[in-house]
């Protein structure tokens, strides 16, 4: 498995809301390195974020960061209290490492 690597993230997320028939969408491009040695994934620098939503949606919110305990990138979303959206995400990666 790579120990050492550097990931280039494209992440894209669709949202809609069902109670009020609204949408929103986010893309994210982050990078991301693992130190060959130590572990522990790190985010480099900020990550670029594209958004566009309905006014009923611009509150919501979507985020990436590096989950240091386990090695990984989390993706968190942040919706609205008392209403259902339905989430949708699509994860890329370009990875170049050593073993």
């Amino acid at each position: 498995s790579i120990k050492g690597a550097t990931w280039w993230v494209t992440v894209k997320v669709s949202a809609y809301d069902c109670t009020n028939n609204i949408g929103a969408a986010w893309q994210i491009v982050g990078i991301f390195r693992k130190n060959k040695s130590a572990g522990g994934t790190v985010l480099v620098g900020d990550p670029m974020v594209l958004a566009s939503a309905e006014s009923g949606l611009s509150s919501c919110s979507v985020s990436i960061a590096a989950d240091t305990a386990n090695d990984a990138i989390d993706l968190k979303v942040t919706g609205l209290a008392s209403t259902t959206i339905n989430w949708t995400a699509s994860v890329e990666t370009t990875e170049s490492g050593s073993n």
